[in-house]
């Protein structure tokens, strides 16, 4: 199955459509619609990177008291979080004509925008039960592993806290580690 690496927090944050907007400097050329894994590869290096994604975490998590990665450590990576479907990929430029509306300014602080880019919508995201290990690459990969099971948590009264109760051994695993 084709997959994309991602950082975290903006790999969970694409997956659970917290992030509408996925921005590459490159395009999906052919075939859309497209089904993807998507990897959370590692967390920001970047001083800059890491302290926006802290900004970022900390806001999400003070909108809701049920999200339940309070902080950038506590995302799992290393690992194929679930799929998710790309229908369009316009670029950047095109993004206050098509979807004015969509940009605001946490979605702004979420992707790189800058002219000469591509956004990437996706829709029909699934989560993974129990989310396999694997080692990203760049570009799109070929991750050869069984198919994960889907955790079926859309139906449940609070996706976030289920998500939490769901993946508590992955933050176990990275403590022990």
């Amino acid at each position: 199955m084709k997959t994309i690496s991602m950082m975290q927090p903006w790999a969970l944050f694409w997956l659970l459509g917290i992030k509408k907007f996925e921005t590459r400097s490159w395009r999906i050329k052919n075939g859309l619609p497209v089904e993807l894994y998507l990897h959370a590869s590692r967390y920001p290096t970047d001083p800059n990177a890491r302290a926006v994604a802290r900004r970022l975490v900390d806001e999400v998590c003070r909108s809701d008291r049920t999200w339940p990665f309070c902080t950038l450590e506590d995302f799992p990576i290393g690992r194929i979080l679930g799929s998710i479907q790309v229908t369009d990929c316009y670029p950047t430029e095109a993004l206050e004509f098509l979807m004015p509306e969509c940009l605001l300014p946490r979605e702004k602080a979420l992707g790189d925008y800058t002219p000469g880019r591509w956004f990437w919508e996706a829709h029909y995201r699934t989560i993974f039960k129990d989310p396999p290990k694997a080692k990203g690459a760049l570009y799109l990969w070929d991750y050869d592993g069984e198919k994960p099971e889907a955790a079926d948590l859309y139906g449940q009264r609070n996706l976030y806290l289920e998500l939490g109760r769901l993946w508590a051994h992955l933050r176990e695993d990275r403590r022990t580690a």
